[in-house]
């Protein structure tokens, strides 16, 4: 008969604690680094946006069915996503401008299909985020 090991054996323990005992560093300094950079994504957006952020930015160009396919969700919530990113649920005051963070164009490759690409204000948000994550 197999026996289920259990979850933990341990307490919950230091990463401190933890280093001491595997002689290997925990990294903290990642950690601290991909909270300084999540700290700096607009509260607007969700992770799953800025997964789609992420996507569009490193593949110019991708059909909203391909960007589905990179974040292995449905048609349906990637055009959603694009949606939320083109600006169409934003909400925007008298004196507010709307600022898209993706945009679509006709493919270059196909007339019929619509590509996806970060607008002016999406290339500097990734710019910055970058920018955080190199610090130090």
């Amino acid at each position: 008969m197999n026996r289920i090991p259990k979850m933990s054996i341990y307490p919950l323990m230091s990463l401190n604690a933890i280093d001491g005992m595997t002689g290997v560093s925990a990294p903290i300094d990642g950690i601290e680094r991909l909270e300084q950079i999540l700290a700096a994504v607009p509260v607007t957006l969700g992770l799953p946006q800025l997964q789609a952020i992420v996507a569009v930015g490193a593949s110019p160009g991708l059909s909203v069915n391909e960007l589905a396919e990179r974040l292995n969700v449905p048609q349906q919530t990637a055009s959603r996503y694009v949606a939320q990113l083109m600006g169409r649920y934003q909400e925007v005051g008298e004196n507010d401008v709307l600022q898209p963070i993706v945009e679509q164009r006709v493919s270059l490759s196909d007339p019929r299909k619509r590509a996806l690409y970060l607008t002016w204000h999406g290339r500097t948000m990734i710019a910055k985020l970058i920018a955080v994550g190199w610090k130090n």
